[in-house]
């Protein structure tokens, strides 16, 4: 299932279809709205939303392990791509939808700023910023790795 990018892995199709490559919904918790939408004649049941102007908020990978088979089991790496990915395919009429969202954004903790004051913390402008906001994109292992420290420390903090 592997792919080097996400043209040549191809998209991840739930639903009905033929070209359907997996079991599921797309929208996650959405999809009972969409379905009392089209049950109360509020939303056709072919509605395909446009996707075309959308992008990922933040940029993310790609990585190697992206296309390594059994280094990612339960999502779709290349989910938040499928606008640039599958244009053709969705041109076409497949029904592709995203299956994972990726979006910035800034946490602020008294915590870590009073941390950060204290001098325990040091702000790299890149995950911590220097009034002790932090940049939450990244998964919490990559911020554990990259800062140097332990992970039961950065559960705790």
């Amino acid at each position: 299932m592997g792919g080097a990018i996400g043209q040549e892995r191809g998209p991840i199709v739930t639903g009905t279809g033929s070209e359907r490559k997996a079991i599921g919904i797309h929208a996650g918790a959405f999809a009972p709205y969409r379905a009392i939408s089209i049950a109360t004649g509020a939303l056709d049941e072919g509605h395909r939303p446009d996707l075309t102007p959308t992008k990922p908020s933040a940029t993310i990978g790609p990585f190697p392990q992206w296309a390594q088979p059994g280094k990612i089991v339960a999502l779709d790496p290349w989910g938040h791509r499928i606008a640039d990915d599958h244009a053709d395919s969705i041109s076409e009429g497949w029904q592709i939808q995203p299956s994972i969202a990726v979006t910035e954004g800034r946490l602020e903790m008294p915590e870590i700023s009073s941390a950060l004051q204290a001098g325990h913390l040091q702000a790299d402008g890149r995950i911590l910023d220097s009034r002790g906001g932090m940049n939450v994109t990244r998964p919490l292992p990559k911020v554990v790795s990259r800062s140097g420290t332990r992970l039961s420390f950065q559960r705790t903090v």
